[in-house]
């Protein structure tokens, strides 16, 4: 049977491309991917054939031509992630960095071991080797005098030095603020006495009204004496007096309540006075009264004349409205 021309051209031209795709998928006819084919196809039988160019074909073939390889198509979705690789080696280390800042101070250490016992000192062979020692009684410097009444009971008492003169230390006057400056405080000291006064290590020392402990104010240097007649002024952290102190403190001492004391280097109370409501240990007979606070210069409580002293404050101290730090009270 003879099938008609176009339907011969339809079946052979698969075949060709068939074959054309099989030539150029080997190794010694690989092609560039944009390459064309070229063949000629026999129009009576179908047969096909590979040509170099279009122009090749006889008169009864006709040419077909095909691309190698087709326009390439989307990129396909990524795959998976493979597994990671070893870890390379450690790189050079860099170069240090600055020093941060000083860290805070740690726990102090275990307290050490106790030191070995030194050794005794002298001790006294009798009563008696007290006699003469150096002693501080009131302000002022003196000697130790042991002595005997009939029944033999010892008396030991600290004398005075210095040609037979004494000090004798007094709180004089305080203050405890101005209108508008709380800090505005001070507290003097008197040596009514006839002989200069050793205060080197003395301490001035409050109490709030009901308080049981002191708050050191201030520490007198040690080697600083108050001549007779002299002043020793104490300033608060705002003090504004014409006076220049010869101490400051930082500690506020209050306005209503109160008490201030003047201790020797032992500790001992050598004068003091409690004011306002006070009931602490400062108080001597009775507070004294508490300064008000009013505009510059303020007011003061004031023993008068200086240094009066009945060991009652109420009866010798007053409230001046003209304050005098450092100076006699008037």
């Amino acid at each position: 049977m003879r099938l008609p021309r176009r339907r011969l051209l339809l079946v052979a031209l698969p075949l060709a491309l068939v074959a054309g795709v099989a030539l150029a998928a080997q190794p010694s006819g690989r092609r560039p991917s944009s390459a064309v084919i070229n063949a000629c196809v026999k129009k009576k039988d179908g047969r096909v054939r590979i040509v170099a160019a279009a122009a090749s074909c006889r008169r009864n073939e006709q040419a077909v031509s095909w691309n190698a390889q087709g326009q390439p198509g989307p990129a396909g979705p990524a795959g998976a992630a493979g597994q990671p690789g070893p870890t390379g080696p450690a790189g050079a280390p860099g170069p240090a960095g600055i020093a941060g800042p000083k860290g805070d101070p740690g726990a102090p250490g275990a307290a050490g071991a106790t030191g070995p016992r030194g050794p005794a000192g002298a001790g006294l062979s009798s009563l008696e080797s007290l006699n003469g020692i150096g002693c501080n009684a009131g302000g002022h410097a003196g000697t130790v005098a042991l002595t005997y009444d009939a029944s033999g009971v010892a008396t030991i008492t600290c004398g005075s030095t210095g040609g037979g003169g004494t000090s004798a230390l007094r709180v004089n006057e305080l203050m405890t603020g101005s209108t508008g400056a709380a800090a505005n405080e001070f507290v003097e000291i008197v040596n009514t006495g006839t002989a200069a006064a050793d205060i080197g290590g003395f301490r001035l020392a409050y109490r709030s009204g009901a308080g049981t402990s002191d708050v050191t104010l201030a520490t007198v240097p040690t080697g600083t004496t108050l001549a007779a007649g002299g002043f020793y002024l104490f300033g608060g952290s705002a003090y504004a007096g014409t006076r220049a102190p010869d101490q400051s403190f930082s500690a506020a001492i209050a306005a209503t309540a109160g008490g201030v004391a003047l201790r020797d280097s032992a500790g001992a109370i050598v004068d003091s006075v409690g004011y306002g409501d006070a009931v602490n240990a400062f108080v001597e007979g009775h507070p004294a009264s508490a300064p008000p606070a009013t505009a510059t210069p303020g007011s003061s409580a004031i023993r008068l004349p200086d240094g009066h002293d009945t060991n009652d404050n109420a009866a010798d101290f007053s409230v001046s409205a003209s304050p005098t730090p450092g100076s006699s009270n008037h």
